[in-house]
């Protein structure tokens, strides 16, 4: 994810995204974009089977102050439509989280502090991606917050909830969200019920990296 998402690649990917449409077409694969398919459309088309890669939709953060000005979102720092700033708070110890900080730390930002609610990060530090992500941020040192919640956002500050006891950090001049993602899956349900020989794949199963989704991808395919 946080390869892909960089400025200087960005060329390289579409180019890559052109190349598959293209070979896609050349094998009759008919492409309709900027459709939003629903039950009624399966149901019409009746297909033998359905691939469903819908993706994942970006989950959101409850703390108040969420909508203040200094807050954005991991993406919009991943693809440069947000510039990041020192003294940043990002919100989320998941993969999302953990590479948007590395990104941080790549890119020279100082003071970044990252809050997570759960004890510890959900990338473990057993494989090797994760073991290079936490020992890159600890020697950086990113301040990495565990059981730890975010329970307001203002100008300046976080205040978090650690042990029970309210903690402000500041100074904070960038907040970012990245508390992951939630799978778009809403007609996982139907294809079931109505017997519809169908492969789930990617975020819409389980949001991971870009490898699985591939993977599972390419496996489905064999299997038709």
């Amino acid at each position: 994810m946080r390869y892909a998402a960089r400025a200087p690649h960005k060329a390289v990917y579409g180019r890559y995204i052109q190349t598959l449409a293209a070979n896609c077409l050349k094998q009759g694969v008919e492409i309709r974009t900027g459709i939003d398919v629903t039950e009624a459309m399966i149901e019409a088309d009746k297909p033998d089977t359905v691939i469903l890669a819908t993706g994942a939709d970006k989950s959101t953060c409850p703390a108040e102050g969420i909508d203040s000005y200094i807050v954005c979102d991991a993406w919009q720092i991943l693809d440069g439509t947000v510039a990041p700033k020192d003294q940043v708070v990002v919100i989320g110890g998941g993969l999302v989280g953990m590479e948007t900080a590395d990104f941080l730390r790549e890119n020279g930002v100082k003071g970044i502090t990252l809050v997570e609610m759960l004890p510890v990060s959900p990338v473990l530090p057993l494989a090797a991606h994760g073991y290079m992500l936490h020992k890159r941020l600890r020697a950086a040192g990113v301040k990495l917050m565990f059981d730890t919640t975010v329970k307001h956002i203002e100008e300046g500050a976080v205040t978090v909830i650690r042990k029970g006891e309210d903690l402000k950090i500041e100074p904070v001049h960038q907040v970012i969200i990245a508390v992951g993602v939630t799978p778009r899956d809403n007609l996982k349900q139907m294809l079931k019920d109505k017997g519809i020989r169908h492969f789930i794949v990617g975020d819409a199963l389980s949001p991971r990296r870009i490898i699985e989704a591939t993977t599972e991808g390419a496996r489905a395919a064999w299997e038709i």
